[in-house]
């Protein structure tokens, strides 16, 4: 268990580096999300996807946002039923 902890204090220290050296930056939460949920769709995960506006802009890291998001969608599809459709709106 400590281990675990000394492990997981390690990687958030690294993370934090990570993120005092890369600036954030303005970018389209809705394409962004979009292009998230065509490329799961690719790979033959139903998912069903709702914008509930246009013009949706965030700031930060897209990257580690990306990341996020990854895994969510990824966790709902592996404790969803074998098929089972997932949401995902903003």
């Amino acid at each position: 268990r400590m281990q675990r902890l000394i492990t997981d204090i390690a990687a958030a220290s690294r993370l934090e580096a990570e993120i005092s050296r890369t600036t954030s930056e303005t970018f389209d939460f809705a394409a962004l999300m979009t292009n998230l949920v065509t490329s799961w769709s690719g790979r033959g995960v139903p998912l069903n996807f709702h914008v509930n506006s246009s013009g949706l802009l965030g700031h930060g890291i897209t990257g580690q946002l990306v990341q996020v998001a990854e895994n969510l969608i990824g966790n709902a599809h592996s404790f969803s039923p074998a098929g089972g459709p997932i949401a995902v709106g903003i």
